[in-house]
């Protein structure tokens, strides 16, 4: 039915089809699903980024901190004392970093997407198209527990040596 047109000439009926509308639906298509793949990247890649940004973060964080795992230690305090005590630090960290950036994204990600494609002249044509950020019980485990299991790991690992290879940096 699509770029169909029935021509009249001289008394004689001829049906004249046009592909072009079904050529441009097919190209759409085509960028539509190239644009949803490149898009997937980019969440992927910067998943993967923020993971390993934050990885690095905290093992500068425990590497900076290995004198007063050493002084704890010296003192008598169990291991499990120190990382409990450690892990509600960086989850009190974690946990208020983790809701005001969930906070802020919400109205930022909304009014800049909107903003973002009334500049570009974009936003009749693209009106299907909405912002989405990661779902809660996606991005919880992956930016607050997964750091958490990291850090108690890195100071159990640390926690092996001896109080004075802590403090002095053996």
């Amino acid at each position: 039915f699509y770029g169909c047109t029935a021509q009249d000439n001289n008394s004689s009926k001829t049906l004249e089809i046009n592909l072009t509308d079904i050529e441009s639906k097919e190209n759409l298509h085509i960028f539509n699903s190239f644009a949803t793949l490149l898009s997937y990247a980019l969440v992927l890649i910067s998943l993967i980024l923020i993971v390993n940004y934050t990885g690095a973060v905290l093992r500068l964080h425990i590497n900076k901190n290995k004198r007063n795992l050493g002084t704890l230690t010296a003192f008598g305090y169990p291991n499990k004392t120190i990382i409990s005590l450690y892990l509600r630090i960086t989850a009190t960290i974690l946990g208020g970093s983790f809701l005001i950036s969930y906070l802020l994204v919400w109205p930022l990600g909304f009014f800049g997407f909107e903003a973002f494609l009334g500049v570009f002249g974009l936003s009749d044509a693209l009106s299907d198209v909405s912002f989405a950020h990661i779902p809660i019980y996606y991005s919880v485990p992956l930016f607050v527990l997964l750091p958490l299991a990291v850090v108690a790991w890195r100071i159990q690992g640390q926690l092996k040596a001896t109080p004075g290879d802590l403090v002095y940096d053996r």
